[in-house]
């Protein structure tokens, strides 16, 4: 009898970090000018602009050390800005500069680019049943 060690956690974490690794070479390529971790917090500026660093964090769920030190990266690039929140001056809320917009877009279809060649062995179908199957594990 054959024994794998291997659990589906394991698949789909192998299977995520070998997407991250081509998207991350595909942004350097592209020349966007953030990396993977930028990425994760404009992704959720570009549902909402104007989160808190706890919201981003939150939404993330990236720990907001790291978040704090992603922002401060973006900001140096002039990807976001930091606004100090005017009711409570611990808060700042991250707005997203045009330049941070007009990223938007390549960035997603690198990131759609590189789930595609990764999930070339899948059928259209498998892809369509894989994708329900893990959104009905995150809801």
């Amino acid at each position: 009898m054959s024994y794998s060690v291997k659990t589906i956690g394991c698949y789909i974490s192998i299977a995520n970090k070998k997407i991250c690794a081509r998207f991350s070479k595909l942004l350097e390529k592209n020349k966007i000018g953030f990396t993977m971790s930028g990425w994760a917090v404009l992704h959720q500026l570009w549902q909402k602009d104007g989160l808190t660093q706890q919201e981003i964090s939150d939404r993330s769920g990236i720990a907001k050390p790291n978040i704090s030190n992603y922002i401060s990266k973006l900001e140096k690039n002039d990807f976001v800005v930091r606004v100090v929140d005017p009711i409570d001056k611990r808060n700042y809320h991250i707005y997203m500069t045009n330049k941070a917009k007009q990223a938007k877009d390549l960035s997603l279809s690198l990131r759609k680019q590189a789930e595609d060649e990764i999930l070339t062995p899948l059928n259209e179908v498998e892809k369509k049943d894989l994708e329900r199957m893990l959104s009905k594990l995150n809801e």
